[in-house]
């Protein structure tokens, strides 16, 4: 065990202990769920003892994060966290996908906050915001120095209300003050393959052979209806086939998933869920309100995770859709958000898992060979890190609006494969406009990349070396960890030699104070400040 897992296990203690002594006061009912009272006496006592007698005052609250950081540690689910209240009012606000403020995505930069892009038809970009353009002060307060999360504090605020941002514009260099109304704002989660002149998203990705494309980057609350508008877009163009772009989705709502899976089939499983203390409840499509039949292919990646698996999932079983790219990333667990009385947080708690239609557990658990979602026989399309990379950075750029008269056309009436590879650096979509556009034009599908059967077993081969690696990275840190105690009783062994003995921490001595032994010194993690925030 590592130093770090000691001190989150001292620390779960610890928080059983404060949990002990808040509930003696309480109720025999709440008590009584309660087991192990000699247990508990015991953890009480050693709370008292720190709180008491260790040699500097502890900070309580720290104490009992710690703890509850240990607790979930000892779960080793990472889908299971603590939120603080501050923490759970973000979350929910990303799973509305709505905020009030500003509309604009911000990063840090040279010391300030700049403006990445302004959303579509937001008070940012109507106020003539722009990509580049720095923040210097909200409400006469400098900005100097914050971080994204600190600005969004400032930027956000209720609706109807006014900030004023002192602004540097990018295109100018001028610097002004801009008084902004706040409104509410939906997350764009649906997204197409171009931007217009005025920033709309175009989702005709080849306007010859009438493909469309949509990428879908969250499940929210507004995904279904912002989906359903492309669609409509799409259909009135004379839309022939649909290129869904799931590729680094991270998930979301399990009812957005759910409509979205229903719009695509009219009848069938589109996902099950199950748990020790949950029973088992199953979701099927209606047949009213499908979309009309067209050729559907599903790009999906180890970027695809919980929603985007449940979608990819049913489509795929259902035999609705193809499925092009690589394994997805086995997210198949059920988390429920259980806020804490007093205003204390909650707990997103993982309570059940999803079965898909075929009654696979896409769950990745320890040991078990298969997980996730995989390709289409003949549809597994891999891209190295080097080259998503580099398609990200291409991709990013297309996703900022900028000034009137900047914004990029990269419309292609005569878009090809070839072009999406060589301009876009997208295998995976350059494969599958290729394989649509076949089964547009001549009815069938054509198989872009190796059979499942070579696929699996370069799966397994890959999976077995990565757990031999992480095996060989444990053992090393085992051996780190034996070295260090030998060490430790080498050391101990000279005191005893040199017959120092310490008496009184507080007593005047001339012990040299190196000859302490310090057993946690090594710091094992860093908070990381987030890139991006949405004001």
């Amino acid at each position: 065990m590592t130093k770090r897992s000691k001190r989150r296990l001292y620390a779960e203690y610890l928080l059983l202990a404060v949990l002990a002594g808040i509930f003696m006061g309480q109720s025999p009912s709440v008590f009584s769920r309660m087991t192990g009272t000699e247990f508990f006496a015991q953890l009480v006592d050693i709370r008292h003892e720190l709180v008491t007698n260790y040699v500097e005052q502890p900070d309580e609250k720290e104490m009992l994060l710690g703890a509850i950081d240990g607790m979930i540690d000892s779960l080793d689910d990472r889908y299971t966290v603590y939120f603080t209240q501050e923490q759970l009012e973000s979350f929910n606000k990303q799973t509305e996908g709505s905020f009030t403020g500003i509309g604009a995505e911000i990063r840090e930069k040279d010391h300030y906050i700049e403006i990445v892009s302004p959303l579509e038809d937001s008070p940012a970009f109507k106020a003539g915001l722009s990509a580049g353009d720095l923040i210097l002060a909200v409400d006469g307060e400098s900005l100097e120095g914050f971080t994204s999360r600190e600005a969004v504090e400032r930027i956000t605020g209720k609706e109807g209300t006014q900030v004023t941002l002192t602004v540097r514009y990018k295109a100018t260099g001028k610097e002004s003050d801009l008084t902004i109304t706040r409104r509410r704002i939906e997350i764009q989660t649906v997204k197409g393959a171009t931007r217009d002149e005025t920033g709309h998203w175009n989702y005709m990705l080849d306007e010859t052979n009438r493909i469309g494309y949509i990428r879908m980057t969250q499940f929210s609350e507004p995904t279904y209806d912002a989906l359903t508008a492309a669609l409509d877009e799409l259909e009135t163009q004379g839309m022939r086939g649909l290129i869904l772009d799931l590729r680094y989705n991270p998930g979301g709502l399990l009812t957005s998933a759910v409509e979205i899976s229903d719009l695509f089939l009219e009848d069938g499983v589109i996902v099950s869920t199950k748990g020790r203390r949950s029973p088992e409840r199953k979701w099927e499509a209606r047949s009213s309100g499908t979309l009309d039949d067209f050729p559907l292919l599903v790009l999906i990646n180890e970027g695809s995770a919980s929603a985007s698996e449940i979608l990819s999932g049913a489509l795929r079983d259902n035999g609705r859709a193809i499925l092009l790219g690589t394994r997805t990333v086995g997210k198949g667990s059920v988390q429920q958000i259980i806020p804490l009385e007093g205003g204390n947080g909650g707990v997103k708690l993982t309570t059940s898992y999803y079965y898909l239609p075929n009654g696979s557990n896409i769950h990745k658990r320890e040991g078990e060979p298969m997980w996730g979602v995989d390709p289409s026989d003949g549809f597994y399309v891999a891209m190295s890190h080097e080259e998503q990379v580099e398609m990200m950075e291409i991709r990013r750029s297309s996703d900022i609006i900028r000034p009137a008269g900047e914004q990029e056309d990269n419309g292609h009436a005569a878009i090809s494969p070839d072009w999406i590879e060589q301009e876009l650096k997208d295998k995976q979509l350059a494969r599958g406009l290729e394989t649509i556009l076949a089964r547009v034009n001549d009815g069938q599908w054509i198989e872009v990349g190796p059979n499942d059967t070579t696929v699996q077993e370069l799966l397994k081969r890959k999976n077995d070396l990565v757990e031999g690696r992480d095996a060989y990275f444990e053992r090393i840190e085992k051996i780190d960890e034996e070295l260090d105690k030998i060490d430790r009783l080498l050391r101990e062994e000279e005191v005893e030699d040199d017959s120092v003995v310490a008496v009184d921490d507080n007593a005047d001595s001339d012990t040299d104070p190196d000859a302490a032994i310090d057993l946690d010194t090594a710091e094992e993690g860093r908070a990381l400040e987030p890139v991006e925030a949405m004001p």
